[in-house]
């Protein structure tokens, strides 16, 4: 199985979008996965994101040294307790390399689109 960042590096985005297709199908079986739409977008620098379905938003993330900050990445529970307003993912995947959440899709520009 590649790892995100391997297939970050695929040219051909409609090798690219089968790739990414099957690891969320094979990652997440219960959500039943038909179809992908990945964003490009020149802010994504470390991560792939897109929707499924048209329905849930993913997004993978990669870093250098990701086994020792693997945690920072799902701290928002800490978040949550202080009473910061949060969207909790529905799914994730924490294994080194292919890390991904998946939360409820929302259609609204982002603030860099805003600004």
């Amino acid at each position: 199985m590649p790892t995100i960042l391997q297939i970050k590096q695929i040219k051909d985005q409609n090798t690219q979008k089968q790739t990414l297709l099957n690891l969320l199908q094979s990652q997440f079986p219960n959500l039943n996965i038909k179809n992908i739409t990945i964003n490009r977008s020149a802010i994504s620098l470390n991560s792939l994101n897109g929707t499924i379905d048209d329905q849930f938003f993913f997004k993978f993330h990669t870093e250098e040294n990701e086994t020792l900050n693997i945690n920072e990445y799902y701290n928002v529970n800490i978040l949550k307790t202080a009473g910061f307003p949060i969207i909790e993912p529905i799914a994730a995947q924490t294994k080194p390399g292919l890390q991904c959440l998946i939360y409820p899709n929302i259609t609204a520009p982002t603030l860099y689109e805003l600004w």
